[in-house]
């Protein structure tokens, strides 16, 4: 069965659960629980896997970052026997982009990240633009981690490079932590310039399961940062007030 005939069961979908279709290129396209699914085994697209929610017009993506190298050649290879794909949105832990934005990207890595997302409490944040983002190995806080997540390295400042769920989460879980002695504290995220900061410093994310600090910004999204973030490299980027997210 060749992958393109594949999508003629997009004219007969119903409850049932298809089995996954194996195809000569290495990945399968499946549908399950109620979503096209199209995941590449290939070692040139190692772990990204792609659901389709066509309700919503969008492709989920997991086990890869927006940053990934290898995302937008297996985009296309998606495409070539989806095109009408490219009408479409991805979703990188909750943060939206549209399917010809990923097409657009440099090939140049060098443009990989211009901000970093950081979540803490509005508390922690003031101190932030004051005196500097610290890692917990200086500040003595407890960490802030989504649950099932490793609790890190104290000497590493956590960032992302979007401002999606899991930050969302940090932020929140940071401000639930100091909301009593400080009631008027709310869960910000903090975005920091990259630029200002040193090349050097970067390591991986634990939860990454990778070594370098690249190929965890390429998997998961996330990074470690060793020493102190100044506050000229250090905004507001959005607080949670009155049960939602407001950009500044």
């Amino acid at each position: 069965m060749r992958f393109a005939n594949w999508l003629l069961f997009e004219s007969s979908i119903d409850d049932t659960v298809l089995p996954e279709l194996q195809n000569p290129h290495g990945g399968y396209l499946a549908y399950l629980h109620g979503k096209w699914t199209a995941k590449y085994s290939r070692s040139e697209f190692p772990d990204i896997e792609f659901s389709i929610i066509k309700s919503r017009k969008y492709i989920d993506v997991e086990f890869s970052s927006i940053h990934n190298p290898k995302l937008k050649p297996a985009l296309q290879e998606l495409l070539k026997v989806a095109p009408w794909l490219l009408s479409y949105d991805m979703t990188f832990d909750g943060h939206r982009v549209k399917v010809t934005d990923v097409l657009d990207q440099k090939e140049d890595p060098d443009w990989i990240v211009k901000y970093w997302y950081h979540g803490t409490s509005g508390y922690y944040a003031e101190i932030a633009l004051r005196e500097g983002l610290k890692p917990r190995v200086m500040t003595n806080l407890p960490a802030s981690f989504v649950g099932g997540a490793k609790e890190g390295n104290p000497n590493l400042i956590y960032l992302s490079a979007n401002d999606g769920n899991a930050v969302r989460f940090a932020a929140r879980e940071a401000n639930r932590k100091v909301i009593k002695e400080h009631p008027d504290s709310k869960p910000t995220i903090l975005r920091i310039d990259a630029t200002k900061l040193l090349s050097g410093q970067y390591f991986a994310d634990e939860d990454s399961g990778k070594s370098t600090w690249k190929d965890s910004l390429y998997a998961a999204g996330s990074v470690g940062y060793r020493g102190i973030i100044r506050p000229e490299a250090i905004n507001v980027h959005m607080v949670w007030k009155d049960g939602n997210w407001h950009d500044l």
